[in-house]
């Protein structure tokens, strides 16, 4: 289990921009759904912080976990804290997000 969660001004953003976005292409109750997915997921990680592999051997803990339209990039310390980077629709590009 993860000691902490922590979640960057960067990814709190991306996560009011999927909303915002979400409300006005879609609804409201579309948008309210992408909170519940996310939130799980962090739930998910939270319970589990070594859930998913480091995204490569160059990165040590650089991860990324999926959930159905949107991609949460986190790192993971020695103590299993997480810290939430970005969370990206899945046609973003990640590269040019960091």
């Amino acid at each position: 289990m993860a000691n902490k969660i922590r979640i960057s001004i960067q990814a709190k953003n991306d996560l009011e921009d999927t909303i915002a976005y979400t409300s006005r292409r879609w609804s409201n109750k579309k948008a309210k759904e992408y909170i519940v997915e996310i939130r799980y997921a962090l739930g998910l990680l939270y319970s589990n912080p070594n859930l998913v592999k480091s995204i490569n051997d160059t990165v040590m803990n650089a991860r990324f976990f999926n959930i159905n339209s949107h991609t949460i990039y986190y790192n993971l310390d020695e103590e299993s804290n997480i810290y939430i980077d970005r969370i990206l629709h899945k046609n973003s590009n990640y590269l040019s997000s960091f």
